[in-house]
């Protein structure tokens, strides 16, 4: 009787592990992608560059433009130059926005992407905040070559190049900004001093005409550093980053980016004024009096 009620308590408590087991199977099963819900298994998407006149891909010439690719339990993202690639994806959904979660092979630890669905538009998602189209609508917007370095840039430059600094008297003293309530501007006194949520840096300026100047970092980067910038050692300063064009009390800039003498590459081509690779150049405003 005694050696029943032993078995008995034995088959109970077994029965009670399966069940606890089932459980945390199906709590597994309900973290992984609702194929209902995304359903991106072998879907590409192009990250989207917004400028003045829409959307557009922006292929840089020597890189690809940057990707995501879905697969069933694993993700590619392509960077351009560098890629990563998530194994074991999970999700959690909160509201409509999803987390990806899985190990990233190339930095050896876990990471994650977010995910929003465009309303009403299955073309689009945001990714990390940013826009990205689906390969299969990928047509409908413009492809734009980006080649800016051709125009100034060869393998031979060294960092001996003589170049001619120059105060710009037109602009000195004065500050701007896309949103004089922002703490986001340039301020030029001898050169122009660069304070945005990028970066924060001292610029050296060349006279091009009567109202337009060629800016060239200057070494170092300001404190406090973006983790971003880990390659300020090799950036140039005989390379311009930038020109502007002051007039009316407005400056135009055109961001080109900084260039790696190392890798002999642009690179931080997101203006730092918008954090987005502009095609053409935006307007700050004059905020001094």
């Amino acid at each position: 009787m005694k050696q029943f009620k032993l078995l008995s308590i034995i088959l109970l408590i077994i029965n009670m592990a399966s069940c606890q087991n089932e459980k945390k199977q199906k709590n597994l099963e309900n973290k992984k992608i609702p194929k209902n819900e995304l359903n991106l298994e072998g879907h590409t998407f192009f990250k989207v560059t917004e400028t003045d006149s829409g959307k557009v891909l922006l292929q840089p010439c020597d890189a690809s433009i940057e990707n995501y690719k879905f697969y069933k339990d694993s993700l590619y993202h392509n960077w351009g130059q560098e890629f990563d690639i998530l194994k074991k994806i999970f999700i959690k959904q909160n509201a409509n926005i999803y987390t990806l979660y899985g190990f990233n092979l190339n930095i050896n630890k876990n990471d994650e992407i977010q995910i929003q669905k465009i309303k009403d538009d299955n073309s689009y998602l945001k990714i990390n905040n940013e826009i990205f189209i689906d390969s299969i609508y990928s047509k409908k917007i413009r492809r734009i070559k980006d080649c800016q370095d051709n125009q100034e840039i060869s393998d031979s430059i060294s960092e001996k190049k003589d170049i001619i600094f120059n105060t710009i008297n037109h602009v000195k003293g004065l500050q701007f900004s896309l949103d004089c309530n922002s703490k986001n501007y340039v301020y030029f006194f001898v050169g122009g001093q660069f304070v945005t949520s990028k970066l924060s840096m001292n610029t050296k300026l060349e006279k091009i005409n009567d109202t337009e100047f060629n800016i060239y970092f200057s070494k170092p980067l300001m404190n406090p550093i973006n983790k971003g910038f880990n390659d300020a050692e090799y950036l140039s300063e005989i390379i311009p980053i930038a020109k502007a064009n002051h007039l009316n009390s407005k400056l135009k800039l055109i961001w080109y980016g900084f260039y790696n003498t190392k890798t002999k590459k642009r690179v931080h081509l997101e203006n730092p004024f918008t954090n987005r690779v502009e095609t053409e150049s935006i307007t700050l405003i004059k905020c001094n009096n």
